[in-house]
């Protein structure tokens, strides 16, 4: 029985994640956003509540990864926010010794 609401509140997990990624970014459904938040972090609470405690530590340190990247996966279609610019920025300014955090842009 342990077993059955732990892969279902895996599959729970990753369908909010999935919906999650496939809304895009989050300013453009910010409650839809907010619910499925939600719904993914309760399902990450029945995850650690349910985990099948006779695992062998290997399997289990294999199985939290695995659903690592099975999370990192599912927004690899996500797209790019303009943040990455003002890294790219910062680390051009720091190539010359200028501190991007003492002025302001």
């Amino acid at each position: 029985m342990r077993r059955f609401i732990f892969v279902g509140s895996c599959l729970a997990w990753t369908a909010a994640l999935a919906a999650m990624a496939a809304l895009g970014p989050l300013g453009r459904h910010p409650a839809a956003a907010g619910v499925l938040y939600c719904a993914a972090f309760g399902g990450l609470l029945l995850m650690v509540r349910w985990f099948p405690d006779t695992l062998a530590p290997l399997k289990a340190l294999s199985l939290v990864f695995l659903l690592g990247i099975v999370a990192r996966c599912l927004f690899l279609a996500y797209p790019v926010g303009n943040d990455i610019y003002r890294y790219i920025w910062e680390g051009y300014v720091q190539n010359f010794g200028v501190n991007p955090y003492r002025f302001a842009p």
